[in-house]
């Protein structure tokens, strides 16, 4: 589970932050653990689910296009947000089918 800071503050390590996440997502990819990824983007008014338990192979690197960051920075009410979506997702999962680990970016 990854959440990234889409706020403009963010355009001065925009390439590095596009490095960083595409370097973690072929780390995911490579593994020999089935991966699933969610993505979700932030800003000032916004939370915005880009991915949301996808198989990590299913999942496009970012680039110049897919993150362009703009607006400004609402981090704990985004990361609400998402423990509220992954809250609801484990609730209406059986405990066996359950993900073994998630990791929160």
């Amino acid at each position: 589970m990854f959440i990234l800071d889409d706020s403009g503050s963010m355009q001065s390590c925009r390439k590095q932050t596009i490095d960083g996440f595409n370097e973690f997502l072929k780390g995911q990819q490579t593994s020999e653990i089935e991966t699933f990824v969610s993505l979700y983007k932030f800003d000032g008014s916004h939370v915005v689910c880009v991915h949301d338990h996808v198989v990590a192979n299913k999942v496009e690197p970012l680039n110049m296009n897919t993150y362009n960051p703009r607006g400004g920075t609402n981090l704990l009410d985004a990361m609400g947000a998402v423990m509220n979506k992954v809250n609801e997702r484990l609730a209406s999962t059986s405990k066996k089918k359950r993900d073994q680990v998630t990791i929160v970016v």
